[in-house]
């Protein structure tokens, strides 16, 4: 689907919610151009919370398998830097995981208390991936701490075997590269986030009721 085709079913959406046609709205943007423009802007506010709404398979995938690992191999943990366009884990194993992890916790001082404890911390059997920021080259990036490998002396590798993340998305494409079944909901998500751009609360959850139910 184009742009000009997914932003013309938004605007069909906000004619049947009695936005693109109001008088009021018309002092607001002048006209459906300007709805458009609206939409075009908000695609990926739209596209973010959809991310948290339907199943992971389907949105597209990613791999950073070949990132680069830090690692602590007398404590069994390390770390690779995130690709800067990763907006959520889908799935992370290192080479001796019994299992993937599907869940990356964003850093506080309790899982940090945790994790840093080899008796509560993440196992083989049960692998916990962390969030936090570290300094690479003198700048912060976002980066995947692991817990935990089997202690190794110093100087061990530790390996990626695989890992999966949903990138994120910063603009509305020429042409919408998501999943067919993605469509219609980014379609009303994104005539809610125009309403509520313009401050029409109630008439944006009637058109998020009109898909989500």
């Amino acid at each position: 689907m184009t742009k000009d085709e997914f932003l013309d079913k938004v605007l069909a959406v906000l004619n049947d919610a009695g936005v693109a046609s109001s008088a009021d709205d018309v002092m607001i943007v002048e006209g459906a151009e300007n709805l458009r423009l609206i939409a075009e802007r908000l695609y990926p506010s739209a596209w973010r919370r959809a991310v948290g709404l339907f199943p992971n398979g389907w949105f597209c995938a990613k791999s950073f398998a070949d990132s680069p690992v830090v690692c602590d191999a007398a404590c069994g943990t390390g770390y690779t830097v995130l690709p800067e366009d990763y907006f959520v884990l889908l799935s992370f194993r290192m080479r001796g995981w019994k299992t993937n992890c599907v869940t990356a916790y964003e850093e506080t001082e309790s899982v940090n208390r945790k994790q840093g404890n080899e008796y509560t911390r993440g196992t083989p059997e049960r692998p916990v991936c962390v969030l936090r920021k570290v300094l690479t080259d003198d700048v912060l990036r976002l980066a995947l701490c692991y817990y935990s490998l089997p202690r190794t002396a110093e100087g061990a590798v530790h390996e990626i075997a695989e890992a999966l993340y949903v990138p994120n998305v910063k603009r509305i494409d020429d042409v919408l590269d998501v999943d067919d079944r993605l469509i219609e909901p980014l379609v009303y998500l994104c005539a809610s986030a125009v309403l509520t751009s313009l401050e029409k609360f109630e008439a944006a959850t009637q058109v998020e009721k009109m898909w989500l139910g």
